[in-house]
């Protein structure tokens, strides 16, 4: 008996549009963190304005 070797196909073409995606979600994932920051940023300068009040 003679063992067939495994052949692996690589998309280049598959991987390149995979990367570009994750790319796309990170870029849109770090545009809400910063959202989300300044908001943080403008309720504790709320609370800090109406604690002196």
């Amino acid at each position: 008996m003679r063992k067939r070797g495994v052949k692996q196909v690589v998309e280049a073409r598959s991987d390149t549009c995979k990367i570009q995606q994750l790319k796309e979600q990170m870029k849109e994932l770090e545009r809400v963190i910063g959202q989300k920051q300044l908001l943080i940023d403008f309720q504790q300068k709320a609370i800090e304005l109406a604690e002196k009040e």
